[in-house]
């Protein structure tokens, strides 16, 4: 590619981003004015959208036989709302919370595992959120209480590590103590 396409290329994702972006911006601003968006403390979304317009470069989406770059494929709306809904989930690409997905014409939002635990983190009653794997050699039971509620029991030990995983199961412990 010689340097004048090279510019031209640059020029035209300076022009998109801007378009993309500052209209994503500009409803952030809207929302946030009426007191309809709120976000974390510890969350930028100036950084986000950063993130994520960098990492949408990279995504490609199938048309036909060929992948083609998903920002020249996908219609602007769908890609100004997904990072919409990214900054409204308070999620960032570069710590791996969310990813882009192309279908088609339309880009989407996929929240990923370290997505929901950020998600989760944030709701005021939450305590800490645990993931556990059970391993194929492990001891594991749930028992069913009077009231309904479940409890776990899960024993494993160092040879079951690396064997077949059985499944997994997530533990939220709340501030009341439940």
């Amino acid at each position: 590619m010689s340097n004048v396409n090279k510019k031209n290329e640059i020029s035209k994702l300076n022009m998109l981003k801007k378009d993309i972006v500052g209209t994503v911006e500009n409803k952030l601003d809207i929302l946030r004015s009426e007191g309809k968006l709120h976000v974390p403390e510890d969350y930028s979304p100036s950084n986000a959208l950063t993130s994520a317009w960098l990492n949408l470069q990279g995504i490609t989406a199938k048309v036909g036989n060929e992948y083609l770059p998903a920002l020249e494929v996908c219609s602007k709306d769908t890609i100004a709302n997904t990072l919409l809904d990214m900054v409204t989930q308070g999620l960032t690409p570069s710590k791996k919370q969310c990813y882009f997905i192309a279908y088609n014409k339309s880009l989407n939002l996929q929240r990923s595992y370290f997505g929901d635990l950020a998600v989760m983190k944030r709701l005021n009653d939450v305590k800490s959120v645990n993931a556990n794997v059970v391993y194929d050699k492990d001891t594991f039971e749930i028992n069913i209480n009077e009231d309904g509620s479940k409890s776990i029991t899960h024993k494993t030990n160092f040879e079951s590590l690396g064997t077949d995983i059985k499944g997994v199961y997530c533990v939220i412990n709340f501030t009341d103590g439940t």
